[in-house]
């Protein structure tokens, strides 16, 4: 069961909170780290939309290839795909109306499902429970479709179809069936138990009630009756119908995308085991109030699980497609736009396995529907990257596919093996899991990890370590664990250094070991020590009284002898050529036999080590190796065209891998690639498989190659089923991950002969081809050696009617050559760069070459002779000149004889192909400066060589400054000018050689004019490392900058140096950055409701000359602080810039804050009276003027009545009331902004009550109230309730006129009179807010309450600026001024209302400071008191 995300219910949260569950939901994902690493491969391949192009994605999760495969006419819904969850493999798509299968042909009984293929999610599809091979897809209708149901068909994917028994493609094998539910909405999943992958359950919504379902799906189909039934609406969250559903990787938490305008997003949470839904939460502020027949699109999580993407439909008029972020570790909880702009329209979202967020859009109406990618998505909005103009292919289609869920249920077995386990020497380990891992990751318990295949490892230290390996597939992760003990071994093996012999001359190899038990030479001797007089590399393994064994090497040359190495074949049956003293025909007791794959192995020196057919290996005496297992053969098939192939262990010339594999024969079952370990230094060096049967992966194709046989050489291997290529990297790490590249053809299951033939590098490693028969096609790749990758794909057409077979380059790769069975073809390879390189080598295509016999396999021999094979002759045939164009590369059928030995189709795969010969001696120089030292170095003819130099004054070949011995050395000259040196290299086999030459000393350059240290002062600093430009300086900065200026934005320490254009530097200095700017952070945006209190801002600078405040670029306060105007809504940027005093340095900077003023519903109300006293006729009316969706309540006098609606709106006309205090209360559902206000109903009495602050010093607050009117009652009851209903004060029969006045804390208070007696019981009612004065701040004057802002724009809000004239003031006055002094208004009455005109203009925005003048009518003796303020126009 996924875990529950409890932060999603954030908003009834206390901050205290907030901190507890951020680290909490850090330590959720810590524990569900390891399936994060996870590659989905069964969602690697994307088919939707309306156009040709498709998405693949590779099996590592990094690249995505578009790909021309869709079927026509398809629908531009959200699409079903299925893929199979071990392969990746294409099993079939479908837009709810048709079927393809992975051919691309209509599935049998696969037409009119029923669904519209234009919905958000016309489709999805499930696995049955237990099952690999059947499936449900079900099908979303709509009110336009033939049915209004929700339907789902069974499919079987081993049924033949399109395909065969062997190789199937499925069939429908019943369709129509409902799922019980009618009026389907748009949004439907499958979501599958995180527990149990057998446990699967539809989620879906019926659109006309709005209530959601969960079915389960069982053994029979789906469970009609459903386990799960949930409708979350109610008055605060408003019925709306779901768009799409979107299921959290990480917690149990569905997003639910709202269809209908002003509706949020739905958080819903679900249980996975029991399939029990349950409400969570909204995300606020997603319910747009566009006019198109979309709200939100679609919703999609980050890969942690912690975000969420919402995909904003957009208005029919206005630009307002959008993305944005929710992110539910913020307890702010605001979303942010991710786009650079709104957008036309904004369509589905989906996440990738490379971690991906992908985005599909338009710009504007009838325009191309575009795909652009969302990256970094896990971090917050201001780090996510948006890229723009991704792809320019209009896909034609508004929505992702949904994948079905993984059936791959679980290892069925896994273990390790390992080789030798001995201190400081490699141990070699091998995976053992069924069905192979698409990832392997190994931790050696020593601090050290791997995710290598086949790693490579060595323990400094002995002891026992808890070896583990965690293995991966389609997301399903299995570990286990083994003790290896690492045995200490202290016995040193002191074999000679590689070395050069004289001719004729004899060397003792000794290891000079002490405590050693046996010795095991390359020769075969078992002495101690062993002569040798020829070259070779020689290698000893040394046993100790431990038991573990130590291997040294070591590689002797002669000195002189002009070595060409090269190596042998077999290959046919018993046919062979030795190349080393060639070529020769073998004629010798090998017994190779082999129809096809082949492979030898030499070492060095030529001499032959072992050979193999893929099933036995025979080694170097021609008899076959022994196996340590029970098998007794390797796993591969003499019969696979590049069957098998050797390759050395790099760091061990001992040992050698053997990759075979199957025949592919158009049965289905697994073509696996696999190998085993040979290891000569057993059997008396003649060699043993020690380990046999290792899989690399199933599903392979009949071709194996390799890119190099020395140092970091790729194994190359290719799937059956799709187009992706494998790669993986062998060095002195072991056997690397699988690099992935799906790019080429698909080599379908159902055409065995996709999977022969032969695939090749070109010389030099740069270009791959690939040979397809049954398509007959070449298909030429760019190969990048760096990271493994295929890309550049180009298609040769050969249009042969036979199957091509061999393949191969030329050896300046300028041409290739292809066989079928009676044809050898050559193409130009020469403009294979070209913008029509396809029709330029397409139309070089030459078949004139003699035909005789049946051509098989092409093969480049040492010699740059390209040999083909021809099928049981003894004679093959030979392209003598492969260089060369047409009929000059010289083809003879006759080539070469065998001497009886019979050819088949197959050649050896791999050639080894290496030489030496001596070098000619050579000198070099660096650093050529005055003052330092000069760097010398020289080069002989091997290691025996000896350096003698002499350094010579000036040009003077007499007077000798300096000589030295040494290969490089280094020297410093006194001065500037052309030199004179030699050098004389000798070694003992009586080479003598004298080499001189003469250099040029040059001066260096000035350091650059720097200062050592500078301050960022305003915004950036610009540095200068000499005051002119010069042609002569170039200019070093660690920055890697190279002009002589650059400009830096920040505090850091740099280096800089002048270098002349003669290589010399002069001193490099170094200049500390450091930043004098103002230190400003206004902290994050921040969002307000309209009319709320909002902190104001503070810069928290004090000490600065200059602080300018902004409000959208309008001047606005000048101090630390900065009040936040919250009675207009929109968005307004507020800028601080800080500049301090001129003395001080005069740095400035500037700090941003945007702050977000949320609308609050738009509301009027009146209300009518009661008729008379005591009576329960009157009336109240509240309208809803603004667009939105909103709750209201109305209570008072034990009324409490609540709803919502969709404004604008009348939404109450409630009656039935009597006089009383009644409040009413209006919730933006979308915003959770909200208006409230009291409602006072009063009898039409005789008199009238008023309640008046009357402020005194050092106490809260006094209330005096005043009865008056025409007829006053003689007593009355009096209450006094707060803003929550709570009565505050109460007192019966209180006698008129009132003279109580109680003591209230400030705040806002209702107060109510009842008349006792005569015409009662009449009510009357008034307001009243206590706010006390405050000695040494007010000086205990009474204040007159004013806005601080208004906003003359004509929206009929905050029109005027006016005060709230208390019953105490008498005379009054008020003078307004500009920040200048200026007066623009006056009035002398308390009603005043100014519009912010002046002279018949309204003034421009700015803060406007006012003057009140006033006496108290309560105390005249106190005189005229003054109160100043400012109030800001905004517009």
């Amino acid at each position: 069961m996924h875990p529950q995300l409890n932060i999603i219910i954030i908003n009834s949260l206390t901050q205290a909170s907030l901190g507890l569950i951020k680290k909490l939901l850090i330590g959720i994902i810590i524990v569900y780290a390891i399936p994060c690493y996870g590659q989905i491969i069964s969602e690697t391949q994307w088919f939707f939309g309306g156009s040709e192009y498709n998405l693949q994605f590779d099996k590592n999760g990094i690249l995505v290839y578009e790909e021309s495969r869709m079927a026509p006419d398809f629908g531009s819904g959200g699409p079903a795909v299925l893929c199979d969850a071990i392969t990746g493999n294409l099993g079939f798509y479908s837009d709810g109306v048709k079927i393809y299968d992975g051919s691309g042909e209509i599935m049998f009984g696969a037409t009119d499902l029923n669904g519209d293929p234009s919905l958000n999610q016309t489709a999805v599809v499930s696995p049955f429970p237990n099952s690999s091979d059947q499936y449900l897809l079900f099908t979303n209708s709509s009110e336009i479709s033939a049915v209004d149901e929700l339907q789902y068909a069974i499919i079987d994917m081993s049924a033949p179809g399109n395909g065969s028994t062997t190789a199937p493609l499925g069939e429908v094998i019943s369709s129509g069936n409902s799922v019980g539910l009618f009026m389907p909405a748009d949004g439907m999943t499958v979501v599958q138990s995180a527990s149990d992958p057998n446990l699967n359950w539809l989620i879906t919504q019926n659109r006309g009630t709005a209530i959601f379902y969960v079915y389960k799906i069982t053994q029979d189909g789906v469970d009609t009756t459903p386990i799960s039934v949930l409708d979350p609406f109610n008055t605060d969250i408003r019925t709306f119908e779901a768009a799409n559903i979107s299921m959290n990787p990480q917690f149990s938490v569905l997003a639910i995308a709202p269809k209908t305008a002003l509706r949020n997003v739905m958080l819903l949470n679900f249980d996975d085991i029991n399939g029990v839904l349950s409400y969570n939460n909204q995300v606020l502020e997603t319910g747009f109030p566009d006019d198109a027949e979309e709200n939100t699109y679609d919703v999609e999580w980050s890969n942690d699980g912690t975000k969420l993407y919402i995909s904003r439909y957009g208005s029919q008029s206005n630009l307002t497609g959008n993305v944005y972020q929710y992110d539910l570790t913020d307890s702010l909880a605001f979303i942010h736009s991710i786009l650079p702009d709104p957008i036309y329209r904004s369509y589905g979202l989906k996440r990738a396995i490379d971690g991906r967020i992908y985005h599909l859009y338009q710009v504007a109406d009838n325009e191309a529907y575009l795909l652009n990618r969302i990256s970094n998505i896990d971090s917050t909005y201001d780090r996510v990257s948006y890229e723009t103009a991704y792809s320019d292919i209009d896909f034609k289609g508004t929505q992702f596919p949904e994948f079905a869920p993984n059936n791959f249920d679980d290892f069925s077995s896994i273990d390790f093996t390992y080789l030798d386990s001995c201190q400081d020497l490699s141990t070699k380990f091998f995976p053992i899991v069924d069905p192979p891992a698409n990832q392997y990751f190994w931790n050696f318990d020593d601090g050290n990890v791997s995710n290598s295949i086949a790693p490579i490892h060595t323990y400094e230290g002995a002891n026992t370590y808890n070896v583990t390996l965690t293995v991966e597939l389609n997301g399903r992760t299995k570990t286990v664990s083994k003790s290896v003990q690492i045995i200490s071994e202290e016995m040193e093996v002191n074999l000679i250094a590689d070395t050069t012999i004289c001719q004729d001359e004899i060397l003792t190899l000794d290891p000079a070991t002490e405590d050693a038990i046996s010795y095991q030479w390359s020769t075969g001797e078992t002495t101690s020590t062993i002569d040798i007089d020829t070259a070779g590399i020689y290698w000893v393994e040394i046993t100790g009284v431990s038991g573990c064994a130590k291997y040294a090497e070591s590689n002797v040359t002669e000195y002189g002898a002009q070595v060409q190495i090269q190596n042998n074949w077999y290959f046919g049956e018993t046919a062979g050529i030795n190349f080393t003293n060639g070529p020769i025909p073998i004629d010798d007791d090998n017994l190779m036999n082999s129809l096809e794959g082949c492979a030898t192995i030499d070492d060095a020196d030529g001499n032959l080590l072992f050979y193999t057919n893929g099933k036995t290996v025979w080694n170097k005496e021609h008899k076959i190796m022994p196996f340590y297992d029970s098998i007794g053969s390797l796993i591969g098939d003499s019969t696979s065209a590049q069957g098998t192939l050797i390759m050395p262990f790099m760091d061990d010339i001992t040992m050698f891998y053997i990759f075979t594999t199957s025949e592919v024969v158009g049965t289905k079952t697994n073509y696996p690639m696999r190998y085993a370990v040979v290891d000569m230094k057993k059997d008396s060096a003649r060699g043993a498989v020690v380990l046999n049967d290792l899989p690399l992966f199933n599903e392979s194709i009949e071709k194996i190659a390799t890119s190099s046989f020395s140092f970091n050489g790729w194994l190359i291997g290719h799937e059956f089923g799709n187009n992706s290529f494998r790669a993986n990297l062998i060095n002195n790490t072991g056997i690397g991950p699988t690099i992935y590249t799906p790019i080429g053809s698909i080599l379908e299951e159902q055409e065995p002969n996709h999977a022969t033939g032969y695939m090749k590098f070109g010389s030099g490693n740069q270009l791959f081809a690939n040979g397809i028969p049954g398509l007959n096609d070449l298909e030429i790749f760019d190969f990048d050696n760096e990271n493994g990758r295929f890309e550049n794909v180009r298609k040769i057409e050969t249009l042969e009617t036979s199957n091509i077979y061999g393949l191969e380059f030329s050896g300046n790769g300028s041409k290739i050559y292809t066989a079928t069975s009676n044809k050898i073809i050559q193409y130009n390879l020469d403009s294979l760069e070209a913008d029509d390189a396809l029709i330029y080598i397409t139309d070089s295509k030459y078949d004139g070459y003699e035909s005789a016999g049946t051509y098989g396999a092409l093969q480049r021999g040492p010699n740059g002779i390209i040999y083909v094979a021809v099928d049981q002759n003894s004679i093959i045939g030979t392209l003598s000149s492969p260089n060369s164009e047409g009929a000059s590369a010289n083809f003879n059928v006759s080539g070469f004889d065998l001497v009886g030995h019979l050819s088949r189709k197959g050649l050896p795969a791999w050639i080894q192909n290496s030489g030496s010969s001596l070098q000619g001696p050579t000198l070099s120089y660096l650093d050529a400066c005055f003052g330092l030292p000069t760097q010398f170095a020289g080069s002989g003819t091997s290691i025996l060589d000896e350096f003698f130099w002499v350094f010579y004054d000036s040009l003077s070949q007499t007077d000798t400054l300096y000589s030295v011995n040494g290969e490089s050395v280094s020297y410093e000259y006194n001065n500037t000018g052309l030199q004179y040196f030699t050098l004389n290299i000798t070694n003992r086999c009586g080479y003598d050689s004298l080499l001189s030459d003469t250099l040029e000393i040059y001066s260096l350059p000035e350091p650059p004019e720097i200062p050592e240290s500078a301050s960022i002062c305003n915004g950036s600093l610009e540095l200068s490392a000499w005051g002119e430009d010069r042609e002569d300086f170039n200019y070093y900065w660690s920055t890697g900058e190279t002009t002589r200026t650059i400009e830096v934005f920040e505090a850091t320490t740099l280096f800089t140096a002048i270098i002349s254009t003669q290589g010399c530097s002069s001193d490099t200095l170094e200049i500390f950055i450091g930043d004098g700017r103002p230190d400003i952070d206004l902290g994050p945006d921040i969002q307000y409701c309209q009319y709320a209190t909002a902190e104001n801002l503070n810069s928290y600078i004090t000490d600065l000359n200059t602080q300018q405040w902004s409000i959208n670029s309008e001047s606005a306060d000048t101090t630390s602080f900065q009040t936040v105007y919250t009675e207009l809504a929109g968005i307004f940027e507020y800028v601080l810039y800080a500049e301090e005093a001129a003395e001080f340095g005069g740095c400035s900077n500037a700090d941003t804050l945007i702050v977000t003023i949320k609308s609050g519903p738009e509301v009027t109300s009146i209300y009518t009276a009661p008729t008379n006293c005591g009576e329960n006729d009157g009336v109240f009316n509240l309208e809803i003027l603004s667009t939105g969706s909103y709750r209201y309540t109305f209570s008072g006098m034990g009324i409490n009545t609540f709803n919502s609606v969709d404004g604008p709106d009348i939404v109450m006309a409630l009656g039935g009331l009597s006089a009383g205090i009644y409040n009413y209360k209006v919730t933006d559902l979308i915003t959770s902004c909200t208006v409230e206000d009291p409602v006072l109903i009063e009898d039409d009495a005789s008199f009238s009550l008023s309640a008046t602050n009357l402020p005194e010093c050092e106490i809260d607050a006094n209330l005096r109230l005043t009865i008056s009117g025409v007829a006053l009652p003689s007593s009355v009851n009096l209450y006094i309730t707060d803003i929550y209903s709570d009565t505050i004060y109460t007192e019966q029969n209180v006698y008129v006129p009132l003279s109580i006045t109680p003591n209230l804390d400030s705040g806002f208070y209702y107060v109510l009179v009842e008349e006792i007696g005569g015409n009662g019981p009449c009510i009357q009612s008034d307001t009243v807010l206590i706010t006390p004065l405050i000695p040494g701040i007010d000086d205990c004057q009474p204040q007159i309450f004013a806005p601080n802002a208004f906003s003359p724009n004509g929206n009929s809000q905050n029109e005027n600026f006016f005060v709230y004239s208390n019953l105490f003031i008498d005379q009054f006055e008020v003078y307004i001024y500009t920040r200048w002094g200026q007066q623009v208004y006056y009035a002398n009455d308390k009603d005043f209302k100014w519009d912010g005109s002046f002279n018949g203009k309204v003034l421009g925005p700015a803060t406007y400071a006012y003057i009140i003048k006033f006496t108290n009518i309560e105390k005249p003796e106190d005189g005229i008191y003054t109160q100043y303020g400012s109030v800001t126009l905004i517009k």
